[in-house]
């Protein structure tokens, strides 16, 4: 089936109105998805701006701050360790404690 002169006649006039209606279709997503963005700008704005209700588990904060108050105040051991400290000074303990294998490096495997 050819197309006929009048068939391009009518497609050329309207061709006008098609275009128009494309346009304005990817305008309208470009628009809508710029006042998304901007939305989400004002979303995270907004959240970042706020202060954050933590969630309410109960020990977890208790937990931090018994740990605060030990790192403040010494404990009664630990008071009772360093008088014993200052008593013994001979009998202090090594900063630092190294284990060696007496076997290591006697042993060669040589079966591949």
């Amino acid at each position: 089936m050819a197309i006929q002169p009048i068939d391009l006649q009518v497609l050329y006039t309207q061709l006008e109105n098609v275009s128009k209606n494309v346009v304005a279709q990817q305008q309208g997503v470009q628009l809508s998805n710029s006042i998304q963005q901007e939305e989400r700008g004002r979303q995270l704005a907004k959240k970042s701006t706020t202060v954050q209700k933590t969630p309410e588990d109960g020990d977890g904060v208790a937990i931090i701050k018994d740990h605060q108050d030990t790192k403040n105040a010494p404990s009664s051991s630990d008071d009772r360790k360093e008088k014993d400290d200052r008593n013994s000074p001979s009998e202090q303990k090594p900063d630092v404690e190294y284990v060696s294998d007496p076997e290591l490096g006697r042993h060669i495997d040589i079966s591949g």
